[in-house]
């Protein structure tokens, strides 16, 4: 199967805050939030793809960046769909 385009991201930070306890954070005060989560838990994201995903024949792989103190910082590094 042919690469998908990831065309949007949406990590919903001010929503998972509320479910993480994170909602005090400065970091969700800026124009552009991060998202802040605890460790273990469940998180709601939303990938926009240019064609349509096929389950069967696509993969998608997600990897993490973290800062220096994991728990204060996440940052979404890379998206692939195969």
């Amino acid at each position: 199967p042919l690469p998908n385009d990831v065309i949007g991201v949406e990590l919903f930070q001010r929503d998972n805050a509320k479910e993480h306890h994170t909602y005090k954070y400065e970091l969700l005060e800026k124009n552009n939030p991060s998202l802040v989560i605890r460790r273990g838990d469940p998180f709601y994201m939303a990938i926009q793809l240019r064609n349509v995903y096929d389950q069967d024949n696509n993969k998608i792989r997600l990897e993490f960046l973290f800062g220096k103190l994991p728990f204060f910082y996440m940052m979404l590094k890379n998206i692939a769909v195969e």
